[in-house]
């Protein structure tokens, strides 16, 4: 009776909604079918629900390949590649009841693919306020082995890869190029909470994907996806800061429906001066952002058209020596000293199906930066720069069972200007055009390799900050990037990954034309460096049980025409030492591993450990490298209980190894303990509504310490003491018919 019930309803569906794309989800167990699966199609940002009989269903889907993704709370996520040309499509899904989740599908790359067929580990952060236990969003990158920070306390920070930092490591707005001064550790990305979903890292060279500057890794800010189809959604988030009497807040609507997809959010992140484990005020390290967002989604029977905007308000306090004795009180809002920051970002992505196996990808994007320096508020800036970026990306895909192929261009234009009083960093253009070809091949079921080789020809012209002189300098920069990396699957358990690459860094405008005071030294530009160039080499193990997820990764980077700053024995006028920029041949090597495990229903773990090792031509140690650490995060979780739809306790032990042996000119680093505490419990309010409330501690001891990677060491502080957070997320989410 069961199974005539589920045909005549399959029957039914199909007859009044012509769906394209069909299907049902099961417990493989037990053959029984499973609603409120979630079910997704990457390519077109489609999603729905499975109906009371685990039936789905998808309309005006346009001929093409695309990766449907099905997931559900305590089972193993499913995916599959289908071929769309004009038939219906009918799927049936098995679920593996699992306490852990894997095989997610990644985007970050040129096709959606899943980790146990990609040749490089993509790693992702998932984002949400109440889970996010760390005080920042940078700090939560270093939830991944690997992956540290280097900050100036909540609002300044730039992210760390294997060492690597700054223009060795790109940055992406949902996959388009940002820009942004940054060639410094005090620059930072416009990198926050409000509306990314998640955060994909790549760890090691992907030039052949992003040309200059991939040297370390990729980080890509992945924006909130669309609601289920036909649904509304709105939400409400505010988080409170003890340390920094800080409010983070955000407020957001959506809608979706077969066609049109659209969504806004606002946010405000707004912090006082932190305070460290004895108590004192860390001077100047408030800061106030202002984020709003707007994305909008058409979909037609042959093509999918996306479109993004983003617009920041920033001023963040720099906790500096020169700013010391203008900052005499603990009030919210910087008032002297501080980065005065304006962004605005609009993308559109295209994407045009032709048939099942061809595609063309045609994505664009411009981005405005203006930076200055705010000494008083009622003098001019001393510093202010303008930088416009717009970038292109235009390229075709072919699909069959065991082939993809890719070719395209990619290519970008900055240029900056100087309106301040002071200029350090002299007026340029860079210009950027590459092709590149892709292949990924699959041998079998359980072997898959990826190869691709691209060129780039890059143009720079800066005017030389001199008296003497306005002759401009041009320099012109031509490069092969170049990978071929696989996975095998050896057991059914067992998987093996391997990857070797070549990457470059063209040398940035700073490095070649900077003269002046920058971050409180004299620094000397170099008309004379070549590129850099990196060779590296990643072997990396992967085991993948029912309540078992671990991974070991080793890897060996060579740096050729490593460019880094150093003091030299000249002084300027004004008597401050003179820094220049060098080369030398370096390499970087280490290792990562991470286990996650469930030991039952209710508890489950992670434990991360990383290892890196660095040194140049004379032995010397390179800069900025983290502390090895070792973490842990365990979470205890309770469901349906009467009062709450479930309870999630989560303790977070950190321990970071003393650096006794540091780059010249740093001094070393102790080892320190933390610990960090959250707990959080979603509410359901009614069919519509829920609310999840929420409680955090960072440093719950609160430690004494300093980390290597802090610069608030260079004024004489120590890092943020405990910080206890307390916060809500309230959700509506209505189905419209």
């Amino acid at each position: 009776m069961k199974r005539i019930f589920l045909l005549f309803s399959a029957l039914l569906v199909e007859i009044s909604s012509f769906a394209q794309i069909q299907g049902y989800v099961f417990d493989k167990e037990n053959n029984e079918p499973l609603p409120g699966c979630t079910v997704k199609i990457r390519e077109i940002n489609k999603a729905t629900f499975t109906d009371a009989n685990g039936f789905f269903s998808f309309k005006n889907i346009p001929n093409g390949t695309f990766t449907i993704e099905v997931s559900f709370l305590g089972y193993q996520n499913a995916v599959k590649t289908v071929k769309y040309q004009s038939s219906p499509i009918k799927l049936k899904f098995y679920l593996n009841p699992a306490p852990i989740q894997a095989e997610e599908v990644i985007v970050t790359g040129w096709v959606p693919s899943t980790q146990h067929t990609s040749a490089l580990k993509v790693d992702n952060v998932k984002l949400r306020l109440s889970n996010q236990i760390l005080p920042s969003v940078l700090s939560s990158l270093t939830t991944v082995p690997g992956v540290d920070v280097i900050s100036k306390g909540l609002g300044i920070g730039t992210p760390v890869i294997r060492g690597l930092s700054r223009t060795n490591i790109v940055v992406l707005n949902n996959g388009f190029r940002m820009e942004n001064y940054q060639f410094s550790e005090n620059h930072p990305f416009f990198i926050n909470s409000f509306g990314i979903n998640k955060i994909e890292i790549i760890k090691g060279p992907s030039s052949l994907l992003y040309g200059s500057d991939a040297i370390g890794g990729v980080i890509n800010l992945l924006w909130e996806q669309p609601p289920m189809i036909n649904h509304l959604v709105s939400d409400y988030a505010i988080q409170y800061n003890s340390n920094t009497r800080g409010i983070v807040s955000s407020v957001g609507i959506k809608k979706a429906s077969e066609k049109f997809s659209w969504g806004v959010r606002a946010g405000l992140n707004m912090n006082g001066d932190m305070h460290d484990g004895l108590g004192e005020q860390i001077k100047n390290t408030r800061f106030i952002m202002k984020n709003l967002k707007s994305f909008a989604i058409i979909n037609t029977q042959s093509s999918s058209h996306k479109f993004y905007f983003q617009y920041d308000r920033d001023k963040l306090g720099l906790c500096v020596a020169p700013a010391m004795p203008l900052v005499n009180d603990d009030r919210l809002l910087p008032e002297a000293f501080y980065q005065n920051l304006t962004h605005v970002f609009t993308g559109n992505k295209n994407t045009f199906f032709f048939n099942s196996s061809l595609n063309l990808h045609a994505n664009f994007s411009y981005e405005f930066n203006d930076r200055a320096i705010t000494v008083k508020p009622s003098e001019p800036n001393p510093i202010d720069m303008k930088l416009n970026n717009a970038t292109y990306e235009i390229y075709l895909t072919f699909e069959n069972k065991q082939l993809t192929t890719i070719i395209g261009s990619q290519g970008w234009l900055v240029k900056n200007q100087n309106f301040g009083t002071t200029v350090f960093l002299p007026d340029y253009q860079t210009t950027n055009t590459s092709t590149f070809g892709l292949l990924k091949l699959s041998l079998s079921s359980k072997i898959h390799l990826i190869t691709g080789l691209r060129y780039d020809y890059t143009r720079m012209k800066f005017t030389p900050i001199t008296d003497s002189s306005l002759q401009t300098i041009s320099r012109q920069y031509q490069n092969l990037s170049g990978s071929l990396g696989g996975t095998i699957e050896l057991t059914k358990f067992l998987l093996l990954r391997f990857n070797s690459a070549t990457a470059y860094r063209n040398p940035n405008a700073a490095e070649l034309g900077e003269l002046g005071i920058h971050a409180f030294r004299y620094e000397v530009g170099n008309y004379n460096l070549k590129p850099q160039r990196s060779f590296e080499n990643d072997l990396s193990l992967h085991i993948h049980t029912s309540k078992l997820i671990a991974d070991l990764n080793i890897f060996h980077n060579k740096l050729n025409n490593y460019i880094f700053l150093a003091p030299t024995a000249d002084t300027a006028q004004n008597g401050m030492k003179i820094y220049s920029y060098k080369q030398s041949n370096a390499l970087i090597y280490g290792l990562e591993t991470g286990v996650k495990f469930s030991i039952n229903r209710h508890t489950s773990g992670k434990i991360i450990y990383s290892y890196i090792k660095t040194r140049d031509s004379l032995g010397n140690p390179l800069p900025l490298i983290p502390q090895n650490k070792l973490k842990g995060f365990f979470t205890y979780k309770i469901n349906h209980l009467s009062i709450a739809h479930n309870l999630s306790i989560i303790i977070n032990p950190v321990y970071a190894f003393a650096y006794k042996h540091p780059a010249p000119n740093e001094i070393p680093s102790n080892a320190y303990f933390l610990l960090n505490m959250g707990i959080s419990a979603n509410l359901k309010l009614s069919k519509k509504q829920q609310l999840t409330i929420f409680a955090k501690v960072f440093n719950l001891t609160n430690t004494v310490y300093s980390d290597h990677l802090s610069t608030l060491r260079e004024v004489g502080f120590y890092d943020m003491g405990r910080n206890i957070s307390i916060g809500l997320h309230w959700n509506f989410d209505q189905k419209q018919e």
